[in-house]
């Protein structure tokens, strides 16, 4: 017997440690995309839970605003500048909930591109990175 190995043999022990691989990097993306979208999710849920406070905020201003002026009270300069202040803070929460929104695209479109260009490796591709 001797030890030289066909090219049959040799192709399938290669195949055999490239699948492994493969497993082993698709679990890692996997387990990392999981993470990412944990740590999106609560940074999200807590922006969420900012701008309905901030919404309640100048929910209850207005309706203040709203009832004097059924009474024909005039507001006070306070009032309208702590008016001006809840709205531009909701403006902010709003804006702070857009900018996660797009960071977490952009987030996932990179895992999914990595996903592939492991994928891609696998099958024989060139991909570089």
């Amino acid at each position: 017997m001797s030890d030289t190995k066909t090219a049959e043999q040799l192709a399938g022990e290669v195949k055999g440690v490239l699948d492994a691989r493969f497993g082993e990097v698709k679990s890692s993306l996997e387990a990392k995309q999981a993470e990412l979208r944990g740590v999106l999710d609560a940074r999200h849920n807590e922006i969420k839970s900012d701008l309905e406070g901030k919404h309640d905020k100048v929910k209850a201003l207005a309706e203040e605003a709203l009832g004097k002026a059924q009474r024909g009270e005039d507001l006070s300069n306070a009032t309208k500048e702590l008016a001006d202040e809840a709205l531009t803070a909701l403006n902010e929460a709003k804006a702070r909930l857009a900018d996660l929104g797009h960071d977490r695209f952009e987030r996932e479109v990179r895992v999914v591109q990595a996903a592939g260009a492991v994928g891609a490796d696998q099958r024989g591709g060139l991909t570089r990175g």
